[in-house]
């Protein structure tokens, strides 16, 4: 039902180390190793670079020392903050946030300053590491994965080797298919969209929205408030962009105020697809918090059909041993 159930079932700690268990690969038919590779590294403390760095031997990324855990942040989260968990969701990058907010003004500056493309590649400066003073491997892998992998391309082949092919048995839902082709705007706008709703649905807005604001942090100085702890997203947004469905909304208002509850009033059938819809982009956040690229949004439907959370999964299939996590 959701993704807390798929941590639930399949993360095993024991002594300290946390596993991921491999019954999870085949609950959910999935062959390709770079894809299984993935799913280890997202829950043995490796995230998406992890296993984008060593495919067929995935080899652990350390993490900083006294780095905060997502849960202390994320409730009142900057945009920086949400920009780091982004790009890693263990929240491994949250060390460089001191010194990220000092010397940039928003995330788009970044882009803006180290993100190019040439010959139709996209390159990340590794300026930025100097800059900054990042000299880790691996948390330069995960922002040069975030801002380079290409969107993927559903039904070709995975990019871990040249023998590595893309699953043919698990059919791919209509709104995974709509998320892998509108991945091709690769603008801040499009991925915050996708960030908002992983099923791509949201895009449908992108043109108002990249027509009416410079960058993302824009619409939080404008929309979002603060009072008494907790805040608010104003729907003015929504008649400034011409959103009306409510499930839409919802999805903003969960976004920035962490649950759909400010949601505006709706009728019972439509607060039954706002829900549906809530519970689906769980597992598709998930699936892009363990590979940014999407390419395996193309399980979301069968992990759907057979989780209630992405807790469940690690539950089922993580387990600690000596000390170390295995999937």
């Amino acid at each position: 039902d959701d993704v807390d159930q798929l941590e639930g079932l399949y993360v095993n700690v024991e002594g300290g180390r946390t596993t991921f268990d491999r019954q999870f690969f085949e609950d959910m038919e999935i062959e390709d190793r770079d894809h299984q590779a993935l799913f280890s590294a997202f829950y043995c403390g490796g995230g998406p670079a992890a296993a984008a760095g060593a495919r067929a031997e995935p080899t652990p990324v350390a993490e900083p020392p006294e780095a905060p855990r997502p849960s202390e942040v994320q409730a009142g989260a900057s945009p920086f903050e949400r920009w780091l968990l982004a790009v890693d969701a263990g929240g491994s990058l949250l060390t460089y946030l001191g010194v990220i907010e000092e010397n940039y003004d928003c995330v788009d500056q970044i882009e803006e300053l180290y993100a190019t493309t040439e010959g139709g590649q996209r390159r990340f400066d590794p300026q930025f590491f100097e800059d900054m003073g990042i000299e880790d491997a691996g948390h330069k892998a995960l922002f040069s994965n975030f801002y380079c992998r290409p969107p993927a391309v559903l039904g070709a082949p995975a990019a871990g080797g040249p023998g590595a092919a893309a699953p043919a048995e698990v059919p791919a839902p209509a709104t995974t298919a709509r998320a892998g082709a509108a991945g091709e705007a690769e603008g801040v706008f499009a991925r915050w969209l996708r960030a908002v709703d992983g099923t791509g649905d949201l895009l449908h807005y992108l043109p108002e929205i990249e027509d009416n604001y410079d960058h993302v942090e824009q619409i939080e100085e404008l929309y979002v408030t603060t009072a008494g702890g907790k805040k608010a997203f104003s729907e003015q947004f929504f008649a400034d962009v011409g959103i009306q469905n409510e499930a839409h909304k919802a999805l903003f208002l969960e976004f920035y105020c962490g649950g759909p509850a400010a949601a505006a009033p709706e009728t019972s059938a439509t607060a039954s697809g706002s829900s549906a819809t809530a519970s689906a982009s769980h597992f598709a956040r998930w699936l892009l918090a363990v590979d940014p690229s999407g390419g395996l949004l193309c399980y979301q439907q069968v992990i759907e059909d057979n989780y209630d959370d992405v807790g469940l999964i690690e539950s089922l299939y993580v387990s600690a041993e000596g000390g170390a996590e295995k999937f």
